[in-house]
């Protein structure tokens, strides 16, 4: 659902995970790596070791950790000790983390389910008091608690493939995982998940910011800013309309 296309394989009956599973999205020139660990009570492991592999993983590889839980699941001990040994170790100090809490579209009653009409800031029928109880519900949780009061804490409905038309609040997780993610991956992350908007903003800032140091070191205004200027905006030209997948040549450009 973040990316808009297939990436692991789901099955809502049974878990598909037994192992850390690696993905690419359009590889490309940057390709963005995505790794899926099994549910803490899904994998072959002992838990506790299995645990610290994930940490390890998570430390040497990853921008960002995402943690999914699903509603209505009240039996989170053992991810809540795993956020503890993480916290303790200060991963999150060198990595942030997000929590996506999914599912919400089977908590009762199941049958009434319509994610345009959803309000969980105002909940009135049942289905979004239960929801608001059941996200009330982990947030108290010892280790949710610090995502919680972060507004780190996503409730999502992903559905059972990618473009499932009754998704809700994808969005928001994508553009929280994109401000979290360093600058160095911003734009690639932005072109593959459909916010090329968000990576236009960044490709003008930085070009902007080194067009404006570049003509305060032009020395004694030697030459003419039009030629360090001019090359910049082509160049910028260039990396913007490769982000919406049209490739254009120099002499186009310029």
């Amino acid at each position: 659902a973040i990316v808009r296309g297939k990436a692991f394989e789901i099955d809502p009956s049974k878990p598909c995970t037994r192992n850390n599973d690696e993905t690419q999205i359009n590889a490309g020139d940057a390709p963005i790596r995505f790794m899926d660990s099994p549910g803490f009570s899904e994998a072959d492991k002992e838990s506790q070791d299995y645990a610290g592999n994930i940490r390890r993983l998570v430390s040497e590889e990853a921008h960002l950790y995402l943690l999914v839980i699903g509603a209505p699941n009240r039996s989170l001990d053992v991810e809540n000790k795993w956020l503890n040994a993480a916290h303790t170790e200060e991963m999150f100090s060198k990595i942030p983390g997000l929590i996506a809490i999914n599912k919400i579209d089977i908590v009762q009653p199941t049958r009434d389910w319509n994610p345009d009409k959803l309000n969980l800031a105002k909940p009135v029928t049942p289905k979004e008091k239960n929801i608001v109880d059941y996200m009330k519900y982990v947030s108290e949780i010892s280790e949710f608690r610090r995502f919680a009061a972060q507004d780190m804490m996503i409730p999502v409905s992903a559905g059972e493939s990618f473009d499932d038309a009754l998704q809700y609040n994808i969005v928001t997780l994508r553009k929280r995982m994109f401000d979290l993610l360093p600058d160095a991956a911003k734009i690639e992350f932005a072109r593959q998940v459909y916010m090329q908007q968000k990576a236009a903003e960044i490709i003008i800032n930085r070009y902007a910011i080194a067009v404006a140091a570049e003509v305060l070191i032009n020395p004694l205004a030697l030459g003419s800013d039009a030629l360090i200027i001019v090359p910049m905006q082509i160049a910028m030209t260039i990396q913007i309309a490769k982000m919406y997948g049209q490739n254009i040549t120099w002499s186009f450009a310029a």
